[in-house]
């Protein structure tokens, strides 16, 4: 199986950008989602499209942080989610759940507790407002500790999985 390649650099808006829409080269004014390093996009005709590092280093959390940003990026932008359907705990379809706005990477903060969910998804209905956190697994699932903390709060969380990604 051929080795995966970076596909996605930040822009210089802090965006995520596919390889195919930027110019080749060091004129793409790139950088490594994960180190922050600057990248040359490669466009040329036999290999994959792809980013390099420009100092030529191996950034071995690039593509799960990538993958992970592009997620939030989605989810913010689209302001919506889309529950599976589960015979035992939904209606008979997937639902599509539509925020009034999406934050990224939002502190909470206690006395005891100090968690950063990776969305929080806000729904407006009336005069009552809900916050709902979207947690991203790439590689990490929510473990018991942040578990035990978004019961504390009684925050509304689900988790999307992208871990087969």
């Amino acid at each position: 199986m051929a080795e995966l390649k970076l596909t996605y650099g930040k822009d210089s808006n802090g965006r995520l950008v596919h390889v195919n829409d930027v110019p080749s080269g060091l004129t793409c004014d790139c950088t490594c989602p994960e180190c922050g390093a600057l990248l040359i996009a490669r466009k040329g005709k036999k290999n994959q499209h792809h980013f390099a590092h420009a100092n030529g280093a191996d950034c071995s959390g690039a593509r799960m942080t990538a993958l992970h940003m592009l997620a939030q990026q989605i989810i913010q932008e689209e302001k919506k989610i889309i529950t599976p359907w589960f015979k035992d705990y939904c209606e008979d379809k997937s639902k599509e759940i539509y925020f009034e706005s999406v934050l990224l990477e939002q502190r909470f903060k206690t006395a005891e507790i100090n968690r950063r969910p990776d969305c929080v998804g806000i729904i407006k209905n009336g005069d009552n407002q809900y916050e709902v956190w979207i947690e991203i697994k790439v590689k990490h699932a929510i473990d018991e500790e942040k578990k035990k903390d978004i019961e504390c709060l009684g925050a509304i969380c689900m988790e999307v999985d992208l871990s087969s990604l």
